[in-house]
Protein backbone atom coordinates (compact mmCIF):
# COMPACT_ATOMS: atom_id res chain seq x y z
CA UNK A 1 0.00 0.00 0.00
CA UNK A 2 2.55 2.44 0.69
CA UNK A 3 4.62 1.72 -2.23
CA UNK A 4 1.53 2.48 -4.54
CA UNK A 5 0.98 5.45 -2.70
CA UNK A 6 4.58 6.83 -3.13
CA UNK A 7 5.06 5.84 -7.19
CA UNK A 8 0.93 6.96 -7.83
CA UNK A 9 -1.07 8.49 -5.63
CA UNK A 10 1.97 11.00 -4.25
CA UNK A 11 3.11 12.16 -8.04
CA UNK A 12 -0.87 13.13 -8.45
CA UNK A 13 -1.12 14.99 -5.24
CA UNK A 14 1.79 16.91 -5.85
CA UNK A 15 0.70 17.70 -9.64
CA UNK A 16 -2.49 18.96 -8.55
CA UNK A 17 -1.04 21.01 -5.92
CA UNK A 18 1.18 22.76 -8.23
CA UNK A 19 -1.42 23.23 -10.98
CA UNK A 20 -3.56 24.98 -7.92
CA UNK A 21 -0.47 27.15 -7.11
CA UNK A 22 0.21 28.08 -10.57
CA UNK A 23 -3.81 28.87 -10.69
CA UNK A 24 -3.54 31.07 -8.04
CA UNK A 25 -1.09 33.80 -9.28
CA UNK A 26 -1.68 37.20 -9.58
CA UNK A 27 0.43 38.46 -12.50
CA UNK A 28 0.09 41.76 -13.02
CA UNK A 29 -1.41 42.47 -16.95
CA UNK A 30 -2.36 45.43 -19.12
CA UNK A 31 -5.54 45.36 -20.47
CA UNK A 32 -6.88 47.61 -23.12
CA UNK A 33 -10.45 48.19 -22.17
CA UNK A 34 -12.65 50.11 -19.49
CA UNK A 35 -14.45 47.44 -16.70
CA UNK A 36 -17.39 45.54 -17.53
CA UNK A 37 -20.73 46.81 -16.79
CA UNK A 38 -18.90 50.72 -15.86
CA UNK A 39 -21.46 52.08 -16.95
CA UNK A 40 -24.38 50.64 -14.93
CA UNK A 41 -22.30 50.62 -11.77
CA UNK A 42 -21.57 54.46 -11.69
CA UNK A 43 -25.50 55.05 -12.06
CA UNK A 44 -25.97 52.34 -9.47
CA UNK A 45 -23.42 53.18 -6.74
CA UNK A 46 -22.58 57.03 -7.38
CA UNK A 47 -24.09 60.12 -6.70
CA UNK A 48 -23.01 63.57 -8.41
CA UNK A 49 -22.22 66.22 -6.16
CA UNK A 50 -22.32 69.95 -6.47
CA UNK A 51 -22.82 71.07 -10.30
CA UNK A 52 -22.05 67.64 -11.57
CA UNK A 53 -24.26 66.18 -14.22
CA UNK A 54 -24.83 62.48 -13.90
CA UNK A 55 -22.87 60.02 -15.50
CA UNK A 56 -23.60 60.38 -19.05
CA UNK A 57 -22.40 56.69 -20.54
CA UNK A 58 -22.87 58.22 -24.16
CA UNK A 59 -19.91 60.32 -23.53
CA UNK A 60 -17.18 57.98 -22.08
CA UNK A 61 -14.28 60.42 -22.75
CA UNK A 62 -16.31 63.05 -20.20
CA UNK A 63 -16.05 60.32 -17.65
CA UNK A 64 -13.35 60.21 -15.03
CA UNK A 65 -11.13 58.02 -15.29
CA UNK A 66 -11.22 55.43 -12.25
CA UNK A 67 -15.03 55.45 -12.56
CA UNK A 68 -14.93 53.31 -15.97
CA UNK A 69 -12.27 51.03 -14.17
CA UNK A 70 -15.13 50.18 -11.20
CA UNK A 71 -12.40 51.58 -9.30
CA UNK A 72 -13.43 53.97 -6.65
CA UNK A 73 -10.55 54.49 -4.81
CA UNK A 74 -8.16 54.69 -7.87
CA UNK A 75 -5.27 52.23 -6.67
CA UNK A 76 -2.93 51.14 -8.10
CA UNK A 77 -1.65 47.39 -8.43
CA UNK A 78 0.44 46.18 -5.51
CA UNK A 79 3.62 45.85 -7.16
CA UNK A 80 3.41 41.82 -6.03
CA UNK A 81 0.41 40.79 -6.86
CA UNK A 82 -2.93 42.37 -7.89
CA UNK A 83 -5.93 43.48 -5.55
CA UNK A 84 -8.44 40.80 -5.43
CA UNK A 85 -11.23 41.30 -7.85
CA UNK A 86 -8.79 42.40 -10.28
CA UNK A 87 -9.54 38.99 -12.09
CA UNK A 88 -10.58 40.79 -15.71
CA UNK A 89 -8.18 37.76 -16.75
CA UNK A 90 -9.83 34.72 -15.32
CA UNK A 91 -8.35 33.11 -12.67
CA UNK A 92 -5.43 36.25 -12.56
CA UNK A 93 -6.04 39.27 -10.76
CA UNK A 94 -3.62 41.70 -11.80
CA UNK A 95 -5.44 44.14 -13.98
CA UNK A 96 -4.41 47.34 -14.63
CA UNK A 97 -4.75 49.95 -16.79
CA UNK A 98 -0.80 50.21 -18.40
CA UNK A 99 -0.25 53.77 -16.77
CA UNK A 100 2.65 53.24 -14.83
CA UNK A 101 5.40 55.08 -15.54
CA UNK A 102 9.28 55.16 -13.02
CA UNK A 103 11.39 57.89 -14.36
CA UNK A 104 9.56 58.43 -17.08
CA UNK A 105 9.88 54.78 -18.52
CA UNK A 106 6.56 52.82 -19.00
CA UNK A 107 6.06 49.96 -16.35
CA UNK A 108 4.05 46.71 -15.98
CA UNK A 109 1.36 48.70 -13.54
CA UNK A 110 -1.29 50.99 -13.38
CA UNK A 111 -4.63 52.02 -11.62
CA UNK A 112 -6.38 48.52 -11.03
CA UNK A 113 -9.16 47.65 -13.16
CA UNK A 114 -11.59 46.15 -10.96
CA UNK A 115 -14.73 43.56 -11.96
CA UNK A 116 -17.02 45.28 -10.00
CA UNK A 117 -16.37 48.47 -7.24
CA UNK A 118 -17.56 46.72 -4.47
CA UNK A 119 -13.59 45.13 -4.53
CA UNK A 120 -12.63 48.44 -5.13
CA UNK A 121 -13.27 50.18 -1.47
CA UNK A 122 -12.54 46.97 0.01
CA UNK A 123 -8.96 47.35 -1.77
CA UNK A 124 -9.07 50.95 -0.24
CA UNK A 125 -9.70 49.97 3.31
CA UNK A 126 -7.24 47.55 3.24
CA UNK A 127 -4.39 49.90 1.59
CA UNK A 128 -5.04 51.90 4.89
CA UNK A 129 -5.25 49.28 7.36
CA UNK A 130 -1.90 48.26 6.35
CA UNK A 131 -0.22 51.57 6.48
CA UNK A 132 -1.81 53.63 9.12
CA UNK A 133 -0.25 52.27 12.44
CA UNK A 134 2.44 54.58 13.67
CA UNK A 135 1.68 57.55 11.09
CA UNK A 136 0.88 60.48 11.11
CA UNK A 137 -1.58 61.55 8.80
CA UNK A 138 0.64 63.82 6.44
CA UNK A 139 3.30 60.53 6.40
CA UNK A 140 -0.23 58.47 5.15
CA UNK A 141 -0.92 60.83 2.94
CA UNK A 142 2.73 61.13 1.70
CA UNK A 143 2.08 57.74 0.92
CA UNK A 144 -1.01 57.85 -0.29
CA UNK A 145 -0.20 60.19 -2.83
CA UNK A 146 3.59 60.69 -3.18
CA UNK A 147 4.95 64.50 -3.88
CA UNK A 148 6.86 63.42 -6.76
CA UNK A 149 3.17 62.75 -8.88
CA UNK A 150 1.16 64.96 -10.88
CA UNK A 151 -2.74 64.57 -10.38
CA UNK A 152 -3.81 61.64 -12.80
CA UNK A 153 0.25 60.32 -12.87
CA UNK A 154 0.86 61.78 -16.45
CA UNK A 155 4.02 62.52 -17.37
CA UNK A 156 3.68 65.92 -17.42
CA UNK A 157 0.40 68.30 -16.28
CA UNK A 158 0.38 72.11 -16.77
CA UNK A 159 4.03 72.44 -17.39
CA UNK A 160 4.75 70.49 -14.06
CA UNK A 161 6.78 66.90 -14.52
CA UNK A 162 6.58 63.77 -12.60
CA UNK A 163 9.65 63.00 -10.74
CA UNK A 164 9.22 59.76 -9.52
CA UNK A 165 12.30 57.15 -9.41
CA UNK A 166 14.51 60.07 -11.19
CA UNK A 167 17.68 60.98 -9.80
CA UNK A 168 19.19 64.75 -9.35
CA UNK A 169 21.53 64.12 -12.37
CA UNK A 170 18.35 63.36 -14.68
CA UNK A 171 16.13 66.45 -13.06
CA UNK A 172 16.23 68.94 -16.45
CA UNK A 173 17.27 72.72 -15.29
CA UNK A 174 14.79 75.19 -15.28
CA UNK A 175 12.16 72.55 -15.44
CA UNK A 176 9.15 72.41 -12.87
CA UNK A 177 8.97 68.60 -11.00
CA UNK A 178 6.24 67.56 -8.75
CA UNK A 179 8.61 66.81 -5.60
CA UNK A 180 8.43 68.17 -1.84
CA UNK A 181 9.46 71.73 -1.60
CA UNK A 182 12.72 72.53 0.84
CA UNK A 183 10.43 74.65 2.18
CA UNK A 184 7.94 72.28 2.86
CA UNK A 185 5.45 74.86 1.32
CA UNK A 186 4.00 74.55 -2.03
CA UNK A 187 2.75 76.96 -4.20
CA UNK A 188 -0.71 76.94 -5.71
CA UNK A 189 0.59 76.37 -9.38
CA UNK A 190 2.29 73.33 -7.81
CA UNK A 191 -0.69 72.32 -6.02
CA UNK A 192 -2.75 72.80 -8.95
CA UNK A 193 -0.88 70.06 -11.10
CA UNK A 194 1.05 67.82 -8.67
CA UNK A 195 0.15 65.89 -5.76
CA UNK A 196 0.40 68.21 -2.44
CA UNK A 197 0.28 65.52 0.31
CA UNK A 198 -0.30 68.65 2.88
CA UNK A 199 -3.39 69.49 1.38
CA UNK A 200 -4.64 66.07 1.30
CA UNK A 201 -4.19 65.20 4.98
CA UNK A 202 -5.56 68.91 6.29
CA UNK A 203 -8.47 67.80 4.31
CA UNK A 204 -8.75 64.33 6.05
CA UNK A 205 -8.43 66.26 9.30
CA UNK A 206 -10.94 68.85 8.58
CA UNK A 207 -13.59 69.32 11.16
CA UNK A 208 -12.01 66.53 13.37
CA UNK A 209 -10.14 68.82 15.44
CA UNK A 210 -7.00 66.61 14.92
CA UNK A 211 -3.73 68.04 13.51
CA UNK A 212 -1.78 66.53 10.16
CA UNK A 213 0.52 65.66 12.69
CA UNK A 214 -1.55 63.41 14.65
CA UNK A 215 -1.55 59.83 14.58
CA UNK A 216 -4.04 58.31 11.93
CA UNK A 217 -6.26 56.86 13.87
CA UNK A 218 -8.66 55.05 11.33
CA UNK A 219 -9.73 51.84 12.74
CA UNK A 220 -11.64 50.35 15.83
CA UNK A 221 -10.01 48.04 18.01
CA UNK A 222 -11.35 44.95 16.00
CA UNK A 223 -10.23 45.88 13.17
CA UNK A 224 -13.12 47.75 11.23
CA UNK A 225 -13.05 50.86 9.82
CA UNK A 226 -14.00 54.02 12.42
CA UNK A 227 -16.27 56.77 11.53
CA UNK A 228 -13.03 59.03 10.35
CA UNK A 229 -11.73 55.98 7.63
CA UNK A 230 -15.45 55.87 6.24
CA UNK A 231 -15.85 60.01 5.82
CA UNK A 232 -11.97 59.80 4.77
CA UNK A 233 -12.66 57.06 2.15
CA UNK A 234 -15.77 59.30 1.05
CA UNK A 235 -13.75 62.64 0.75
CA UNK A 236 -11.03 60.49 -1.08
CA UNK A 237 -12.92 58.89 -3.24
CA UNK A 238 -15.51 62.15 -4.44
CA UNK A 239 -12.14 64.39 -5.49
CA UNK A 240 -10.40 61.21 -7.42
CA UNK A 241 -13.60 60.28 -9.10
CA UNK A 242 -13.81 63.86 -10.33
CA UNK A 243 -16.98 64.46 -7.70
CA UNK A 244 -19.02 61.64 -7.78
CA UNK A 245 -19.63 60.16 -4.57
CA UNK A 246 -20.10 56.44 -3.78
CA UNK A 247 -23.28 56.07 -2.56
CA UNK A 248 -23.96 54.20 1.51
CA UNK A 249 -25.16 50.45 -0.70
CA UNK A 250 -21.28 50.69 -2.08
CA UNK A 251 -19.80 51.50 1.24
CA UNK A 252 -21.36 48.44 2.74
CA UNK A 253 -20.94 46.12 -0.27
CA UNK A 254 -17.36 47.10 0.02
CA UNK A 255 -17.21 47.46 3.88
CA UNK A 256 -18.63 43.25 3.89
CA UNK A 257 -15.68 42.32 1.05
CA UNK A 258 -13.46 43.73 3.72
CA UNK A 259 -14.73 42.59 6.89
CA UNK A 260 -14.26 38.71 5.38
CA UNK A 261 -11.14 39.46 4.27
CA UNK A 262 -10.19 40.80 7.91
CA UNK A 263 -11.46 37.34 9.03
CA UNK A 264 -9.36 35.45 6.94
CA UNK A 265 -5.95 37.40 8.75
CA UNK A 266 -6.91 36.40 12.29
Amino acid sequence: MSRIFITKILPLLFTAFFSLSLSARADLYPVPADAPNWCENAKRYLTPTGSRKPIDCAKPKKVPLCIKLNNYGCLWQPTRAGWEGTDISKGNNGAHDNRGMRANEPINNGHSVFVHPKWSISAKFRWFYARAKNRSFLKLAERYLPWCDTQGSSKVKNGWYNSCGLKAHQLVKNRNYCRKPKTGNPTRDQCNSCNCPDEISAKWTNGTGLSIHDPAVLFNRNGTPNDLMMNLTLSNSTNELGGYRPNAKIMKEGGAVFSQWLKQQK
